[in-house]
């Protein structure tokens, strides 16, 4: 059907763009590893607006340590609204003066810096473009409404699961969209190992993290609709954090399956 095939379309157009700002940030971080290898040790998440911000003014130790101290100061405590200042200045700073980065590895590697950074630029806004015409296609859905009635999941996330499946009415049961989404178990018996299963990972994987993304925004609040699952299964696995995630995604999928099928919104009462 239109909605369900444009929706697929446009999540498939995100999951590329995805992967090119990955291997963009890759290559950025590979840089570095040569021009200003102590600048990753302090910074390590590249989606965050302080370390790109930094490395746009300053793409090197040699640019870092001749600017001045005040303008370096005011454009991280802008930057990062406050949360760095002094005391991150004067280990960029060490990590500046004492770098082990090849020394003849300041002039055309660090000026591919600033390409990285303006291919970044350029994902970043293209996946944003996407994901508007995602939420406006998912407002054409039938099931829009009853899967925006679910507590903190977000108009990408209903948009991504619609896309990925279809329409939630062509199937018998949520077994399948936890097989399309890789998050069916499988029983992993390989040399030693046999009779552990594991979730299969065979599947569509933007589906897969956007309910892991789901299923974390719903355990962190002492209210959150999966807070009392997460902590019962935590309590049975030994405070292992990733295995009770894994599981929350799965109860995620199957409550969306649940509320599109239907098309009625959310309510607290038990799957089927």
């Amino acid at each position: 059907e239109p909605v369900y095939a444009d929706l697929r379309y446009l999540v498939s157009t995100r999951e590329r763009l995805s992967r090119l700002r990955t291997a963009c940030i890759a290559r950025l971080k590979a840089i570095l590893q040569v021009v200003w290898p102590e600048f990753e040790h302090r910074f390590s998440d590249f989606t965050k607006k302080t370390p790109l911000a930094l490395l746009r003014a300053f793409p090197g130790p040699n640019a870092f340590l001749s600017a001045p101290r005040p303008r370096v100061l005011r454009l991280m405590k802008k930057v990062s609204r406050g949360h760095l200042g002094e005391a991150t200045y004067a280990e960029l700073r060490a990590g500046a003066e004492s770098t082990i980065a090849l020394p003849g590895a300041q002039g055309v590697l660090s000026d591919e810096i600033a390409l990285q950074l303006e291919l970044l630029e350029t994902y970043e806004r293209q996946i944003a473009t996407v994901e508007s015409a995602m939420v406006e296609a998912l407002a054409h859905a039938p099931e829009a409404e009853a899967l925006l009635s679910i507590p903190k999941l977000g108009p990408v996330t209903a948009a991504v699961f619609l896309g990925s499946i279809g329409n939630p009415q062509v199937y018998d049961s949520s077994r399948q969209i936890l097989r399309i989404a890789g998050l069916s178990m499988v029983e992993r018996s390989s040399g030693q190992v046999r009779g552990k299963v594991r979730v299969s990972k065979r599947g569509r994987p933007e589906l897969r993290r956007q309910a892991f993304m789901f299923a974390l925004r719903a355990v962190r609040s002492s209210d959150g609709i999966f807070r009392a699952d997460y902590e019962r299964i935590l309590t049975n696995n030994g405070g292992r954090k990733m295995p009770a995630l894994v599981a929350i995604s799965r109860k995620a999928l199957k409550l969306m399956y649940s509320v599109a099928r239907d098309r009625r919104p959310y309510t607290m009462e038990p799957l089927r």
